[in-house]
């Protein structure tokens, strides 16, 4: 009984874990698409008849540079990408020693899945309600970033539309 509860509390932490680190993929997502839509603004302004050879050099480069942080910021989804592949795995770990559990005839049985439950925790790869709690501590420092980069782009895509107007 005690075996079921935590293999369940723990699938439950794995489950958590992964929905917040899909969450600052979405964070992440939103900042991306807006960064698109400065370097969109960029591209249209630099291919503008009306503009010296200096103004386009810079409308290119603005377009470089957003595009540079839209780059940089999909390294950082393929990290989270890999942590949710790390928490699905955890699940179906969980999963494989929640079977075991209820198929077990003996106590030997319950514990070597305990066992074996306990090792793979002492390993990380069973997420805890501490690393939920850190995950979502870090998504809250993603999204206040994500927020100061949103407010920055914003102000760029006021700018991009002033220039040369």
């Amino acid at each position: 009984e005690a075996l079921l509860a935590n293999l369940q509390a723990s699938a439950i932490h794995a489950q958590q874990y992964g929905s917040v680190k899909q969450g600052s993929i979405s964070d992440i997502q939103n900042s991306q698409n807006l960064l698109q839509s400065l370097a969109n603004c960029w591209s249209v302004t630099a291919s503008s008849s009306g503009l010296t050879v200096p103004q386009q050099n810079t409308a290119l480069s603005n377009v470089h540079i957003a595009n540079d942080s839209i780059t940089a910021l999909e390294a950082r989804i393929t990290i989270f990408n890999n942590e949710i592949t790390r928490a699905n795995a955890a699940i179906a770990k969980l999963e494989q020693f929640q079977t075991g559990a209820l198929a077990a005839a003996t106590k030997a049985e319950i514990d070597s899945i305990a066992a074996s439950f306990q090792t793979a925790r002492n390993a990380g790869t069973i997420m805890s309600q501490a690393d939920v709690t850190t995950a979502q501590q870090d998504r809250t420092a993603l999204q206040g970033e994500m927020s100061s980069l949103n407010q920055t782009t914003n102000s760029q895509i006021t700018q991009c539309y002033a220039f040369a107007n």
